[in-house]
């Protein structure tokens, strides 16, 4: 798996069940405030 991700251009990392759900958090906050900003809408 890791081979796929480096192949995709990304870089796998090792990381704690807590720090991830932060980071799942941090992501989906980031990305909501995109989508309402540019006022993007389901199709």
């Amino acid at each position: 798996m890791a081979e796929r991700l480096r192949a995709a251009g990304l870089e796998p990392e090792g990381t704690t069940p807590d720090a991830f759900v932060a980071r799942i958090r941090a992501d989906l906050a980031q990305w909501r405030d995109l989508v309402k900003a540019a006022n993007i809408k389901l199709q």
